[in-house]
C-alpha cells in the first residue's frame, strides 16, 4: 500500500503545501517522543513535490510516475560515478564490480523497490566528491544541494573544509585561511537555508523541532 512508503509522505507534505499548511507544523501536536511520520528533513523536495503538484500532477501514481524517472536517472548517475572514479584511477575493474556492488546490494533494492530519495542525496554527493580534488567551490555548491535534499551527509562537512584549508598555498596568512574556509562553510549551508527560509518564515518552531527529532 502507499502508506508503506515513505515518498508517499513527501508527496502528502507537498499537497499540504498545496492547501496552505505548512507540514513542519504537525509536530507541534506531538510529544517529541513518537514519530508519526514527520517531516525531518530539509525541504528541497517537499517544495519540488509542490511544485510538481501544482503543475496538475495532482494523483499519487502520476506525481510517482514522474519521480519514478528521476529517482532512476540518480541511480545511474551513481553507477557511471562509480566507473568515472575508478578509471581515473585507472582501476575499471574495480569500477565494474563497485557498480555492481552497488546495483544489487540488498539497501540500494530496497531503496529502489520503495522509490526512496536518498538515492538524489547519494548521486549528488559522490558527484562533488569527484569534483571535489579539481573544482573545489562547485564540489562545495554540489554539496550543499545534496544536504539540501536530505542531511545524511551533514557528518562529511568538517572534511570538505579540512579539503579547502589544504588546498590553500603554505605561504597564505592565516587570516585569509580563515575567511577562506569560513566562505565554504557558508557555501555549505547556502542552499539548505535558502530552501528551508520560506519555511522558517512560515512557522519557525515547527521547522526546528522537525529537524531536531531526526538529530
Amino acid at each position: 500500500s502507499f502508506q508503506d512508503i515513505d515518498i508517499y509522505y513527501l508527496y502528502l507534505d507537498g499537497q499540504r503545501i498545496l492547501n496552505g499548511q505548512n507540514p513542519y507544523a504537525r509536530i507541534l501536536d506531538g510529544n517529541m517522543l513518537q514519530n508519526n511520520k514527520y517531516t525531518t528533513v530539509f525541504p528541497a523536495f517537499i517544495e519540488l513535490s509542490f511544485l510538481a503538484q501544482k503543475w496538475n500532477l495532482r494523483d499519487f501514481r502520476s506525481w510517482l510516475d514522474f519521480w519514478r524517472w528521476a529517482l532512476l536517472l540518480a541511480n545511474l548517475g551513481i553507477v557511471s560515478l562509480f566507473f568515472k572514479l575508478f578509471q581515473d584511477l585507472r582501476a575499471p575493474l574495480i569500477g565494474i564490480f563497485a557498480a555492481l556492488f552497488w546495483m544489487f546490494n540488498r539497501w540500494t533494492l530496497a531503496v529502489v523497490r520503495t522509490y526512496g530519495i536518498d538515492l538524489i542525496p547519494i548521486f549528488l554527493l559522490l558527484l562533488s566528491l569527484v569534483l571535489l580534488p579539481r573544482r573545489r567551490w562547485l564540489a562545495l555548491a554540489i554539496y550543499s544541494l545534496s544536504l539540501a535534499f536530505k542531511q545524511m551527509a551533514i557528518f562529511l562537512a568538517p572534511l570538505y573544509l579540512i579539503s579547502i584549508w589544504n588546498s590553500m598555498p603554505a605561504c597564505m596568512g592565516i587570516g585569509k585561511r580563515i575567511r577562506r574556509v569560513f566562505l565554504a562553510g557558508l557555501v555549505i549551508a547556502s542552499l539548505p537555508l535558502l530552501v528551508s527560509l520560506p519555511m522558517l518564515l512560515w512557522n519557525a518552531k515547527g521547522f526546528y523541532l522537525s529537524i531536531l527529532f531526526s538529530a
